[in-house]
């Protein structure tokens, strides 16, 4: 991500008090901003003050503009997709079979009339913005396959190298609310998004503790009492 641009699941951590917040980093417009106030303030009235301030003025900017343009000709190099596509038959093969060999293509399928259909591919649009690398498509059940059934939908069809690597029916059993995270998480553990070192080491522990709940929750002193009593109960 851009300097000073924080992810959904760093944000939530910051809230509770796990990670630093990051320094804010000056916008261009901030910057700008600064510089005016700078010269609207100052009282200096010879000439070579003025000069100074207004070459002040365009050294901020300027570096800025440049740290600006860097950032948003990165987030177009890296941009692929960023939106859900709408797919028909003809497309199929070109749009999502041969497109799954730069990376993953999601296939959403869905009908109009079925509410969870349409939160999920509501949910897609935000994350497609933010996934910009994975390349979602949605189509309506019925015109992908003639005798899709509604009891499968809405289903998730992932590609990888030009093959389905994993058919998500009824996607909405997947997730416990259909929710931005949810369906984030459900894609991660997937393998469509990547998940982060320090939210792995988080998800493994939490899986660690279901399997042994009483682990590493020793209360000081209440053991070796239950050791006392049980020693004088046998006397």
């Amino acid at each position: 991500m851009a300097n000073g641009v924080t992810s959904q699941w760093e944000d939530i951590h910051v809230k509770l008090g796990n990670y630093e917040e990051r320094p804010k980093v000056e916008t261009l417009g901030e910057a700008y901003q600064k510089a005016l106030e700078k010269i609207e303030q100052s009282e200096v009235q010879k000439d070579d003050d003025l000069d100074s301030l207004e070459r002040e003025f365009d050294e901020i900017c300027g570096d800025k503009l440049k740290q600006y343009k860097l950032q948003e000709f990165e987030k177009k190099k890296h941009k692929k997709y960023g939106q859900v596509y709408e797919c028909s038959r003809e497309e199929y093969v070109r749009e999502i079979t041969e497109a799954s060999e730069n990376g993953f293509v999601v296939l959403s399928l869905y009908q109009d009339y079925i509410e969870e259909s349409i939160l999920i591919n509501n949910i897609l649009i935000e994350i497609a913005a933010d996934y910009a690398d994975v390349k979602f498509v949605k189509m309506i059940a019925t015109k992908c396959s003639e005798n899709f059934p509604d009891s499968h939908v809405p289903c998730f069809i992932i590609y990888h190298k030009s093959k389905v690597v994993s058919t998500l029916q009824m996607v909405h059993k997947y997730l416990r609310k259909i929710t931005y995270h949810a369906v984030e998480y459900l894609l991660k553990e997937q393998g469509v998004i990547a998940k982060e070192q320090q939210e792995d080491e988080e998800i493994d522990e939490m899986n660690e503790q279901k399997k042994n709940p009483f682990k590493n929750n020793r209360v000081q002193g209440v053991d070796d009492e239950v050791k006392d009593r049980e020693y004088s109960h046998k006397i």
